[in-house]
Parts: structure tokens; C-alpha cells; sequence
């Protein structure tokens, strides 16, 4: 009798001892499954946050361009950067060295010079890699006026890669509107 409690002991014992090697690759066969069919998607949601980012710096700078003309009673540019990011260039494409605010009182298109009581540029955002999004937009500045309109009506389209496109567009009342399509 004795033999048959310690007998029933180690079977006991046997049972709870592990995963046996069948049970740990059925694990890891379901696991991979599981990851294979959730990258695409974590993939895509990146894309999307990415430009959704994209979207939120270029309407901050709008925003920030419209108040500071109607706050100081001046007009500001918003427009694609130079290489020195110092000035606009007349180019339609704002991913390549980013974008620009800067003051432009006598309404020629350029950046004022900067000065201690208005440094110039106001804001400077860097360039967005390509492979993240490519930012279309008009190769003449954006204008905003003292009164917070803007010159022109004007979209600017953020391309981000599977279709993935964002637009914001600057009414000529001054309205900025970011919409993803």
C-alpha cells in the first residue's frame, strides 16, 4: 500500500512538471499567427498617425501665422522653406526642407529682416522624410492679412503612402480647416 501512495505521488508530481515541447510549439505557432495577421494594420495605423502629426504641425503654423498678423496688425507668410530656412522659395513642395512663418509688412513675399523687437523668422519647422509623407502646396507664400484674412484661397495636400491623405485648406476669410481624407 505504501508503494501505491508513492506511486500515485510521482504521477501527481509528472503532471505538473512542465509544458511538454508539442504544447510550447503549438504556443508559438498561434502567437506568429496572431503577430503576422496584427502587423498591416499596426503598419497602417503608423502611417496614419504620422500624418495626422504632419497635418497638426502645418495647421499649428497657420494658426499661430493668422494670430500673430492680427495681433501685431502686420502681415505674415506661411511658405516653403529655403535650404538656408531662412526665407520662402517658390516651390510646391513643403516636405522637401519644410515650412516657414515669417513677418512680411511691406507685402513683397519675402521675409522681413529680423530685428530685436521682431526676430524673423517666428517659426521654422523641418523638413518631413520622404518616405513619412510628401506636403504639396502653393508655390507662392501663404499671406495672412492684419485683419486675419488670407490673400488667396489656398489647399495644402499631405500625401502619406497606401493612400493615406490629409488637406488643409485656408479660406480666403482666414478659416483654417484640416480634413483627412
Amino acid at each position: 500500500m505504501n508503494a501505491t501512495k508513492n506511486d500515485m505521488r510521482m504521477g501527481i508530481a509528472r503532471r505538473y512538471r512542465g509544458f511538454t515541447l508539442t504544447e510550447a510549439m503549438v504556443t508559438v505557432f498561434i502567437a506568429a499567427i496572431l503577430a503576422a495577421a496584427a502587423a498591416p494594420s499596426f503598419a497602417s495605423m503608423i502611417r496614419k498617425i504620422r500624418i495626422n502629426s504632419i497635418s497638426s504641425a502645418l495647421a499649428f503654423s497657420l494658426q499661430q501665422a493668422r494670430s500673430e498678423a492680427i495681433k501685431l496688425n502686420r502681415r505674415v507668410l506661411v511658405c516653403s522653406k529655403n535650404v538656408a530656412g531662412t526665407d520662402c522659395a517658390a516651390s510646391t513642395d513643403w516636405g522637401t526642407n519644410g515650412w516657414i512663418v515669417c513677418y512680411d509688412q511691406n507685402a513683397d513675399g519675402v521675409c522681413d529682416p529680423s530685428t530685436d523687437t521682431l526676430p524673423n523668422p517666428i517659426r521654422v519647422n523641418s523638413k518631413v522624410a520622404a518616405a513619412s509623407a510628401a506636403i504639396t502646396g502653393s508655390a507662392a507664400p501663404i499671406r495672412f492679412n492684419p485683419e486675419g484674412t488670407s490673400a488667396t484661397a489656398v489647399t495644402v495636400t499631405i500625401q502619406g503612402g497606401a493612400g493615406e491623405t490629409a488637406l488643409t485648406t485656408i479660406a480666403a476669410s482666414g478659416l483654417i480647416k484640416s480634413s483627412r481624407i
